[in-house]
Formats: C-alpha cells, structure tokens, sequence
C-alpha cells in the first residue's frame, strides 16, 4: 500500500531537481552573492569595527602591590627552574 505523501513528495523532490538542474547559474549567483555578503558582514565586525585604544596622553596607573606579588611569583619559578636546571639526574640510556 503506497501512501500518497510519499508520492507527493517524489514528485516536490524530482521538480526541485529540475528545477535547480534549469537554473543553476542563477543559483550559483545567488549563493556567491549570499556568500559575499556573509563575509563582507564578517569583515565589517572583526576589522572595522574594533575596539578604540586608549590615547596615549592618558595616564596609565599600576597597581604597586599586584605588581610586585606577579613579580614575586616569576621570581620564585625562576629560582626553582634553576634548582631543577642544577640537578644532575643519571642518565637512563646506559
């Protein structure tokens, strides 16, 4: 027992096809167009439309005690890359 959607739909489907197999150049043209604007909307919001830097005759403040614990933290990696770098480790091919 054949349903009748499912003729319906072979039908829609194979005058969908021929109807893109007839209009394919139109078709092509559309999506580039589609294609160009999507990338014209992309470059419009990555590259034109960045944020603004802060002038430079702005002053900049530091905060003294957040530089100095960040300055604490790489002088202690420092050391201890160093220790590690001191080590002499036996060497596993032999």
């Amino acid at each position: 027992m054949k349903l009748p959607l499912n003729n319906i739909l072979k039908k829609s489907l194979r005058h969908l096809a021929f109807t893109l197999k007839e209009k394919a150049n139109l078709i092509f043209v559309a999506l580039l167009l589609i294609d160009c604007l999507g990338a014209a909307l992309i470059v419009y919001l990555y590259i034109i439309r960045t944020p603004q830097l802060p002038s430079v005759s702005q002053n900049v403040e530091i905060k003294t005690q957040m530089y100095q614990d960040v300055m604490n933290r790489l002088n202690a990696r420092e050391t201890k890359i160093q220790e590690g770098i001191a080590k002499s480790y036996p060497d596993i091919f032999r």
